[in-house]
């Protein structure tokens, strides 16, 4: 054994006696590692994933050097007193563990940035308030609570804070307290409301809403200027508002499956867009302002209504993919030529009756499906352009 003060080596000596078996050195400590991690003679990281413990050795309070410590998948219902000596503490996983309570030891980790509770399903009680003041990630995921723990308003250095799959119905007002907040996960609740607190949150880069119930958008949106990722697929949303055209850092949005109709004209002020997943809604249209999404690579649209394209399609030239399949398309912008990036286009399963010749243009295109539309003669110069790409190994497909 590594020379290290005699009471670290008590600790894992005492570990040993507990799960039967000694611990490796290892030289860093990941979320699926056990062993242990030494730099200048001081026991920093501890990893004890899957050791089906239900107690830990007292003597873990004397890893006054400890930062990182994993405790993920063991038994453990409850941790030593003395846990709270760690000083040092950094880092905190807890997932998947039987604790009935909050360990109340983890309170006085003033250093600890990360704290995991996830897949944690028994546990029930929380104080009502907490002193982490320098806790950046919180992940609650999967732990079956049905409302917010009053102790999480005090987090008031969170960073990144996720609650999906849970039962929550709603979201508490105290959540605006948390003005550092970058990372909100509310996926796969039961939330029948856009939780108007949110909108106090200034600093939010990453919006996850998916899988709930939410039926309507609220103006306030337009406050969350820092976000640039917004998920809102799998609702109940009806109407997207024009207040959305105010968040003009936004990347990535998904409003899939929603029985949207159609998109408001302030839509085309999302120009920062790189991905849009509308896919599976009841969309009739797209804004004529939808071409000024010219930053925009990636459009999933595939399971809607369109029957056309606006006539500023062909300003999109950033596009890369294009799935459109399974809609009412009845004719191609003539334009379409100008997506010179283009590389993978899906369009099977529409009404398309003819091709507009611009096609030839989309020269760096490595997939085109074209099956199931009523398309009966197709013009020479888009024939051997198609035979030109079958020669060069690229998907082709429209009978």
């Amino acid at each position: 054994m590594e020379n290290i003060p005699q009471n670290e080596r008590l600790f894992l000596e005492d570990l040993q006696l507990v799960i039967g078996k000694p611990i490796p050195k290892v030289s860093e400590v990941g979320d699926e590692t056990f062993g242990y991690v030494i730099k200048k003679g001081h026991i920093t990281e501890l990893g004890l994933h899957k050791i089906e413990a239900k107690s830990l050795p007292e003597t873990i309070g004397e890893l006054q050097f400890l930062e990182k410590l994993n405790l993920r998948h063991m038994l453990l219902s409850k941790l030593p007193d003395n846990l709270s000596n760690l000083k040092n503490l950094k880092y905190l996983n807890l997932s998947v563990n039987s604790f009935w309570s909050y360990p109340e030891c983890v309170d006085n980790l003033e250093k600890l940035e990360y704290l995991s509770l996830y897949n944690c399903t028994s546990l029930k009680d929380f104080p009502f308030s907490i002193n982490l003041p320098n806790l950046k990630t919180l992940d609650m995921k999967y732990t079956k609570i049905k409302a917010v723990p009053e102790m999480i308003q005090y987090l008031t250095s969170l960073e990144y804070l996720d609650l999906s799959v849970n039962s929550l119905t709603e979201l508490p007002d105290f959540i605006s307290n948390l003005r550092s907040l970058r990372f909100l996960n509310l996926k796969s609740n039961s939330l029948t409301q856009f939780p108007s607190s949110i909108c106090n949150l200034t600093s939010l880069e990453e919006l996850n809403l998916a899988n709930n119930q939410i039926s309507e958008i609220p103006n306030c949106i337009e406050n969350l200027k820092s976000l640039k990722k917004l998920y809102l697929g799998a609702n109940r949303i009806t109407h997207i508002p024009s207040a959305i055209g105010n968040l003009t850092l936004l990347e990535e949005l998904n409003i899939s499956q929603n029985p949207l109709t159609n998109l408001p004209d302030e839509f085309g002020n999302l120009r920062s867009l790189t991905g849009l997943n509308a896919a599976l809604c009841k969309l009739q249209k797209l804004p004529d302002s939808f071409g000024n999404l010219t930053s925009l690579k990636f459009l999933y649209a595939y399971s809607n209504e369109l029957n056309e394209l606006p006539d500023s399609f062909g300003n999109l030239r950033s596009l890369e993919l294009l799935d459109l399949h399974k809609n009412k398309l009845t004719k191609l912008p003539d334009n379409l030529g100008n997506l010179e990036f283009l590389e993978q286009f899906d369009v099977a399963n529409n009404q398309l009756k003819e091709l507009p010749l611009s096609i030839i243009n989309l020269n760096k295109l490595e997939k085109f499906f074209l099956e199931n539309n009523k398309i009966k003669k197709i013009p020479k110069d888009i024939k051997k352009w198609i035979k030109t790409m079958e020669k060069l190994g690229h998907t082709i497909k429209f009978k």
